[in-house]
């Protein structure tokens, strides 16, 4: 149970710190990218 639990938590920082990459990414490149 604790191993899943870990897991669960490191996809869910990963999904954090992607959203918030991708985010910053979308921010500074042109709209024509998207």
């Amino acid at each position: 149970m604790f191993a899943i639990c870990q897991k669960q938590k490191l996809r869910m920082m990963n999904l954090l710190l992607y959203s918030q990459s991708d985010l910053i990414y979308f921010q500074y490149t042109p709209n024509e990218n998207k």
